[in-house]
């Protein structure tokens, strides 16, 4: 009978809590000149004594922003292009060709977001939303040709689609992307006043008119325009759950999505107590139990803020309280939760403020000060959700002469699906290969570990012949004998 004993499950989807980006998500350009590489890390101590590792490498960027921001990357992070809303720069953040005059705005709140088109790797969506005080302009999309594999090709703006109009009039300067449960297709998200507004990108282009999604009525504030409800849309990484922040009205909204069909459903209105009434960005955690959550009350910043996502929806109107504050906060592709500071003084401006366990809570939260080489202003850069997951789940061993069964759930966002597997078994022998079948979820190998001993395993997702970011783990084979009756042994070493 041959000798099998299965330990591990391992899952490679495309979830919050454990995820690990293919690094389109690795540069972020924002404010006035201001960067971070998550390619090149570096090691600082914060204010509080605390000497954190990974940290993200500060650089100078194109931008020149208040508010809206948006960076692309390609799966191994290099730069692709970044933009204000009006302007695209180029991998050497010098303005692409035709990428002057979008009609965006640097002071709408999310001033657009980049989208690779499905099925065509050199082709990309700049999505631009103007603000509100510009109705005429609206949300529209250009479209960039790119060569990726050209180094050489530095992308231009298509001039027959410069500027296509998705919608036009007043727009709540908010706009989010995500990926298709198909793997393949995208949703453009957007809402405005009472209603989300939701169009279908596949390869045929955005679809011609969205479907909409009517919200409980909002406050109305008197004395206020549209921008008391401005504020972010932002979107977990599991693609199940969506939130816009309203800004000056106190109010956050908060809906069920489901990527398979771009459906909205189940939308609830939170009214929230009156400190945080200048809510207007922030983030979910990696494993989507949290939002953290910026203040913009200019001059009278006392804190930022932390929610449990399903106290929320209960209807808990409380938020905690996060110090030191930020005005704005983003998840990184390290799952950690980034946040700047704005006050006009330049102190402030320079500060990175790290959240090191989001996932938890976010009790640890550090400071950085004179961190960043540009200065931070209201925006940090919009995304659509892009990550292949790789979340170990082990009993941390298995038995020397007997095969283990290694298997993985894999699940991955729009345009990322890999060819094959690799994997490396931390033993010297060879590697082992499994093709990638599109649709199919579950993944199983089998590997006899002969001697005891700790063996780091490696599980690399290919596409084409290019390799996507591995994942390792380790994994302990202990010498199992077992003193006990024969037949009862036996039973035991080869029980799945």
């Amino acid at each position: 009978m041959k000798k099998k004993i299965c330990w591990i499950l391992l899952c490679l989807c495309l979830i919050p809590s454990n995820m690990q980006a293919q690094k389109e998500m690795n540069w972020w350009y924002f404010g006035y000149n201001g960067g971070l590489d998550f390619n090149a890390t570096i090691n600082a101590t914060s204010q509080e004594g605390k000497l954190t590792s990974g940290l993200p490498n500060p650089v100078v960027g194109p931008l020149y922003t208040v508010e809206g921001c948006f960076t692309l990357s390609d799966h191994n992070g290099n730069l692709l292009m970044s933009s204000d809303g009006r302007t695209v720069y180029n991998k050497n953040n010098q303005v692409m060709k035709n990428g002057t005059g979008l009609l965006g705005e640097p002071t709408a709140t999310q001033s657009g977001i980049v989208v690779p088109a499905p099925n065509n790797p050199n082709k990309f969506y700049v999505v631009t939303m103007a603000s509100q005080e510009k109705p005429a302009a609206g949300l529209r999309y250009s479209v960039v040709n790119m060569d990726v594999n050209d180094p050489n090709d530095l992308g231009s703006v298509e001039l027959n689609t410069k500027n296509s109009l998705l919608k036009d009039g007043i727009c709540a300067e908010n706009v989010t992307v995500v990926p298709h449960k198909n793997g393949i297709d995208y949703w453009l998200i957007h809402r405005t006043g009472d209603y989300f507004y939701v169009w279908e990108l596949t390869d045929q282009g955005f679809s011609v008119n969205p479907i909409m999604y009517k919200t409980p009525t909002l406050p109305i504030v008197k004395g206020l325009m549209l921008g008391g409800y401005v504020g972010e849309l932002i979107v977990s990484v599991d693609r199940s759950k969506l939130v816009n922040f309203c800004s000056q009205i106190a109010t956050i909204i908060s809906t069920d999505f489901d990527a398979n069909t771009g459906i909205i459903s189940d939308i609830r209105l939170k009214l929230v107590k009156p400190d945080a009434t200048f809510l207007y960005g922030g983030t979910f955690s990696a494993n989507g139990e949290y939002l953290y959550i910026g203040n913009t009350n200019l001059g009278n910043i006392k804190t930022s803020f932390k929610i449990k996502y399903s106290d929320l929806r209960a209807g808990d109107v409380n938020l905690s309280t996060l110090a030191p504050t930020a005005i704005n906060y983003r998840l990184g592709p390290d799952k950690r939760v980034y946040g700047i500071f704005y006050t006009g003084t330049a102190e402030y401006e320079k500060r990175l403020i790290v959240i090191t366990d989001p996932d938890e809570g976010g009790n640890d939260v550090r400071v950085f000060n004179a961190f960043l080489r540009g200065s931070s202003v209201y925006g940090l850069p919009n995304f659509a959700m892009s990550f292949l997951s790789i979340a170990p789940q082990a009993i941390p061993f298995s038995c020397a002469g007997y095969e283990a069964k290694l298997a993985v759930s894999i699940a991955i966002s729009a345009g990322k699906e890999p060819t094959r597997l690799v994997w490396d078994f931390g033993d010297g022998s060879a590697t082992k290969e499994q093709i990638f079948v599109h649709g199919t979820t579950d993944y199983k190998i089998y590997h006899l570990y002969p001697n005891s001993g700790k063996y780091t395993i490696k599980v690399t997702p290919y596409k084409g012949t290019t390799a996507l970011s591995p994942t390792s783990f380790e994994m302990n084979i202990t010498d199992c004998s077992i003193r006990s009756n024969r037949m009862f042994r036996q039973e035991l070493l080869n029980k799945n």
